[in-house]
């Protein structure tokens, strides 16, 4: 009989033990999904301040980013990629008018490091794999204008989207419904 009491308690701390080892992991777990909350929490913070140093435009608009006055103009015009090499032949494109005016003391030019381009599904497009007319990237003495396109690959109906950011968080949001 003592044998069995013997037993039965050696059991019942097994148990016991393996109870506190459940409970320990469920407290790591637990901490690692507050601590990944707090993580969201804060990006989502810092997501909304950066925000507030963006302004939103759309055509017709101007704007000035590194000393660049910017106007998308409401011309669109429409091509098909036609090289047999491109990975992107017989793709569809449009291309939206811009203006661009160099209003630094000194020559300027738009740099393709400073903006972003999103098709309406939040897709990055890039500017490069066009092979388009990439005028607008060339360098502008102090008070010159340029009129060039910046061209994007249709994905259907909806609002294309183009970032400037001057990685110190402040920037601008060009937003360009496209209906064809």
């Amino acid at each position: 009989m003592n044998k069995l009491i013997k037993i039965l308690f050696v059991f019942i701390f097994c148990i016991s033990l393996i109870g506190c080892s459940s409970k320990e992991n469920n407290n790591e777990t637990t901490l690692a999904d507050q601590q990944e909350l707090q993580e969201e929490v804060e990006q989502e913070e810092e997501q909304e301040e950066a925000d507030k140093n963006m302004i939103t435009v759309s055509y017709g608009e101007s704007f000035i980013f590194d000393d660049m006055e910017i106007t998308f103009q409401n011309e669109i015009s429409w091509h098909t990629i036609e090289n047999q090499y491109s990975d992107i032949n017989g793709a569809e494109t449009f291309a939206v008018a811009i203006t661009v005016t160099n209003k630094k003391n000194e020559a300027n030019y738009l740099k393709i490091s400073e903006f972003r381009q999103y098709d309406p599904n939040g897709e990055l497009q890039d500017p490069m794999a066009l092979l388009n007319d990439l005028s607008w990237a060339s360098e502008l003495n102090s008070g010159e204008t340029l009129e060039a396109q910046i061209q994007f690959i249709y994905e259907g109906n909806g609002e294309y989207t183009i970032m400037f950011n001057d990685g110190w968080g402040n920037g601008v949001i060009a937003l360009l419904p496209i209906s064809k």
